[in-house]
């Protein structure tokens, strides 16, 4: 059986130095009988049974990919599924605030047999912690009415600000520990009756009257804040509950929502207004959006709420594939790795996923496809091709869902499947025009794999250098 199968492998290999062309296909056939046969290292495959003479050959290569940070001019950050609000500093990243706008709605009229009002509280399930001094520092918050209107059918921005009452309706200062706390209380008393008028007269074909009434909230942190918090608008114990005595003398609760619910299934409009200072930081040399930004130390930087994204450059790689003149590259496996990320701490996180997207001319996300219901200007990975195939989707074609790199929560850091898109490149279906430089984006996919969560959702952040970024690829040559 050992001999035939050498034989067999020869003959094909023989057949396609004949043909001057291969497939990725057929290298993988070849590829497999050669593990088929060999139980030793993987390193050694195929060295023991093909002579040196032989044109194969299996080899390992570790490139090293450079890079830039790009700071983009806006990022979307409604409807993120975290509203955040705080204030925190640092050597690496700079100052970075955040203060969240939210509408807020009844799930129906406020009862007829309501005579009193007893008080009024809004609660917010905390689901994110971004800073290091939680159990030393207390953090104040105020809360404020908007004085402007906010419209679900718009997207918001984190350069954008809402206009609100300068007079608090609420304010609370509390030592968080995020082993511990889950969920901020803080009492609100309204100036008029307002809000009472609006409740009584709330229907639910006619949430928008509430709306031009009650225009929303924004929760603003104190100037001496030293961290970020991030609260969940879907949870069930995120509301504003107004508590009320009916003519019997009975407490009853109302509540108010600032997720989706029936009167309003698409949700509230809702963001974070996000703003950075880095004058004095290591990124004070970045000032320009958009401009490519190449650190002196060679440091890439990712933070995802103020559109920190570095930029890869894939120069290294055909480099590589230019210089083999005498055979063709059959790319058995390969990883794109990030390895030895800083700046982070206990609370202080790198994104949980990764994507890879192609950059315009501008430095923004190319557009392959704007009339596609899937993510434009993706890079392929392995992972992806058999879905896309299954959906017939040409994956080459890259108008399928992106590629990821999931973050390894016990080593802190990132490997990519990419054997796939580097296979394109080899066989000239992708050239470097097309393909030769990579965003990385800090996007979360959800169910449906054609959508992904905000890339402003959260603070998430990390710095790699570009030698701890690396193409590791195993590959087959045929002479």
């Amino acid at each position: 059986m050992r001999i035939s199968l050498i034989l067999i492998t020869t003959y094909i290999m023989s057949w396609l130095d004949k043909q001057k062309t291969t497939t990725y296909w057929i290298g993988l056939i070849i590829t497999s009988a050669l593990f088929l046969v060999n139980c030793e290292d993987p390193n050694e495959v195929g060295l023991n049974i093909v002579p040196p003479q032989d044109n194969v050959g299996v080899q390992f290569i570790d490139l090293e990919l450079g890079g830039t940070t790009v700071l983009l001019d806006s990022v979307e950050t409604s409807r993120t599924a975290i509203l955040m609000s705080g204030i925190y500093e640092d050597d690496l990243f700079g100052s970075v605030r955040s203060q969240f706008y939210t509408q807020f709605f009844p799930v129906s009229a406020l009862p007829s047999s309501f005579t009193e009002v007893d008080s009024i509280q809004l609660q917010l399930a905390i689901n994110y912690f971004h800073g290091d001094d939680f159990s030393l520092e207390p953090q104040t918050f105020s809360v404020h009415q908007l004085t402007e209107n906010l419209y679900d059918s718009l997207g918001y921005y984190g350069f954008q600000t809402t206009m609100f009452d300068p007079i608090s309706i609420g304010d609370t200062t509390i030592i968080l520990d995020p082993e511990i706390d889950s969920l901020v209380t803080i009492n609100l008393t309204f100036p008029d009756t307002t809000l009472l008028n609006a409740s009584k007269n709330f229907t639910s074909s006619d949430a928008e009257a509430f709306s031009a009434a009650i225009k929303g909230l924004t929760l603003v942190p104190d100037e001496n804040n030293t961290a970020v918090v991030g609260f969940d608008p879907e949870a069930a114990d995120t509301h504003v509950t107004l508590y009320y005595t009916t003519s019997d003398t009975v407490v009853n609760s109302y509540e108010y929502p600032l997720g989706i619910s029936v009167t309003k299934p698409q949700g509230p409009a809702q963001y974070n207004s996000i703003t950075s200072d880095r004058s004095a930081s290591a990124l004070s040399g970045l000032t320009a959006p958009l401009t490519p930004y190449e650190d002196p130390n060679g440091d890439l930087y990712l933070q995802t709420g103020t559109g920190l994204i570095p930029k890869l450059d894939f120069q290294s790689f055909f480099d590589f594939i230019q210089a083999d003149t005498t055979g063709t590259i059959l790319v058995n496996e390969a990883q794109l790795v990030f390895r030895s990320l800083n700046g982070l701490g206990d609370n202080i996180k790198p994104p949980a996923e990764t994507a890879f997207f192609y950059p315009d001319s501008t430095n923004r996300l190319a557009d392959i496809d704007s009339s596609s219901a899937f993510l434009p200007g993706s890079i392929q990975t392995d992972q992806i091709y058999v879905t896309a195939a299954q959906l017939s989707i040409d994956p080459f074609g890259l108008r399928a869902t992106s590629s990821r790199a999931i973050l390894d929560t016990a080593r802190l850091d990132y490997d990519a499947e990419v054997g796939l898109f580097l296979q394109s490149i080899a066989d000239g279906r992708l050239t470097k025009d097309q393909v030769g430089e990579v965003l990385i984006y800090p996007f979360s996919f959800v169910s449906d794999g054609r959508l992904v969560q905000s890339n402003g959702r959260n603070l998430d952040r990390f710095v790699v250098n570009s030698n701890d970024i690396r193409l590791r690829i195993y590959y087959t040559f045929l002479r």
